[in-house]
């Protein structure tokens, strides 16, 4: 969250600030694959105090990528359900410890420009519809 929070204070435009946090999550968890896995696979088992306080911290990140995804909205007068959106990035995002090989898919500053265009591409041309 720290990261994110300087990465974004830098970044103005609604735009690259999706991007911001698009790369910031790749970067992230692809240096700690293990932990985006647990967070995938294994949180709910969690209880008590330590449970509590990830769940808390996924509700901040959470509601950071929908502020971020909110400002896209205003700012490019877009139309769609922002909470499907936000949740459809996560969907993209969340699974690369499955399937990332940096043989092949690049650099995690390559992949995540790869997974922005893809995401950005399609909020617009869903909300042209």
């Amino acid at each position: 969250m720290e990261l994110l929070r300087e990465r974004l204070k830098e970044v103005p435009d609604a735009e690259e600030r999706v991007r911001a946090f698009i790369f910031n999550h790749v970067e992230f968890f692809l240096s700690r694959p293990k932990a985006m896995k647990v967070l995938s696979h294994e949180d709910d088992v969690l209880d008590g105090e330590l449970g509590t306080e990830l769940a808390a911290l996924k509700r901040q990140y959470y509601h950071s990528c929908a502020d971020v995804i909110e400002g896209l909205k205003r700012e490019k007068r877009l139309n769609f359900n922002s909470r499907a959106v936000t949740m459809s990035l996560f969907g993209m995002i969340n699974w690369l410890h499955t399937w990332y090989n940096p043989k092949i898919d690049g650099s995690p500053q390559v992949l995540a420009g790869e997974i922005s265009d893809l995401f950005l591409r399609g909020i617009r041309a869903q909300a042209r519809q």
